[in-house]
């Protein structure tokens, strides 16, 4: 590298002192003069300037290959993730639909559920019902009943009172007496 540093700074004092002579005549032996001059460069610089020329092209292309196998494999991995999330976003759309089917689902369990709990009490509530007429309707029945018996046996009595005389109360004294004796 150091040579290559020399010959680019040693062409241009060839080069005009080649142009000097030029000037001082020679049209051939100048030109000849110049193309060996450049002959001699372009060997000089092809020697001294091809192993590091060619180690930095190697370098070079290893670099742009080992990057373009990074960047290959960037890409596939960008590509799987990518497919990763895509197939996510697809589960999360299906467990979306999922829940939703399960909460519309539980919601219809649950209004059944209400319904028939609500069912279950209105017969309940019913059935209460029908059993408070029932005993309601008995204690008025019995309640009529006492009635129409106190009833029925004040009217005998004022009727028996009225109509009984004297020997038909001796007659069912005697009668009342007698059973009472036959029965002990």
């Amino acid at each position: 590298m150091r040579y290559l540093i020399y010959l680019v700074l040693a062409n241009p004092l060839l080069s005009y002192a080649a142009e000097e002579a030029a000037h001082h005549g020679g049209g051939w032996n100048s030109f000849l003069f110049k193309l060996v001059n450049f002959v001699v460069f372009v060997l000089l610089l092809y020697k001294f300037s091809k192993k590091p020329l060619a180690e930095a092209l190697k370098r070079r292309r290893l670099n742009v290959e080992r990057r373009l196998k990074e960047a290959k494999e960037a890409e596939r991995r960008a590509r799987e993730l990518l497919r990763e999330y895509e197939e996510k976003v697809k589960n999360v759309e299906k467990e979306m639909e999922e829940i939703k089917r399960r909460y519309i689902e539980e919601g219809e369990k649950e209004k059944e559920r209400i319904i028939e709990e609500a069912k279950r009490e209105v017969e309940r509530i019913r059935k209460e019902a029908e059993e408070l007429i029932t005993q309601e309707f008995k204690k008025a029945e019995e309640a009529l009943r006492a009635k129409s018996v106190d009833i029925a046996v004040s009217l005998a009595m004022e009727i028996l009172k009225r109509e009984t005389r004297e020997d038909d109360h001796k007659r069912l004294s005697e009668e009342f007496l007698k059973l009472l004796e036959v029965k002990s």
